[in-house]
């Protein structure tokens, strides 16, 4: 096993190994570092509902406004969750006027079908998915109807 043994590291060696280190690190590490970003550099603020209408007895139509932080980055989705005491449950979302592309500053949304009660909404909590230019993580950020 002799082959095995290495006398000395050159710099192509050295840089080889940062490199896929580094890799190892950002592939295991993407989902946790887009969460951080999400939350000390938001894409979104200041999300608001300003009306709620019972579309049947289990869904929601909503509409409001945000305050879009960061134009640079790409949509991606929007991820609602069911917030209850010991456990998150995904539920569905529709946007009733399709996707569109949005300049900064404070926008109007909606009116967007939500798979939850309307007396629930407010218990309701949603993930923004974000794609940023230079950055192999996608930026996460929680937002909750006020």
């Amino acid at each position: 096993m002799k082959f095995l043994v290495r006398t000395s590291w050159s710099f192509a060696d050295k840089v080889a190994a940062c490199a896929t280190i580094l890799g190892v690190f950002l592939f295991f590490a993407s989902p946790f570092i887009g969460r951080a970003e999400g939350i000390l550099f938001p894409t979104v603020r200041k999300f608001t509902v300003d009306y709620t209408l019972p579309v049947g007895v289990y869904q929601t139509r909503i509409g409001g406004s945000f305050e879009l932080v960061s134009t640079s980055c790409n949509f991606i989705a929007i991820e609602w969750f069911l917030v209850g005491p010991s456990r998150e449950v995904p539920v569905g979302v529709e946007f009733e006027n399709g996707n569109r592309v949005r300049e900064g500053g404070l926008n109007e949304y909606g009116p967007w079908l939500i798979e939850v009660p309307p007396a629930e909404i407010h218990f309701t909590r949603a993930d923004v998915v974000h794609q940023c230019p230079l950055r192999p993580w996608r930026t996460v950020t929680a937002i909750f109807p006020e």
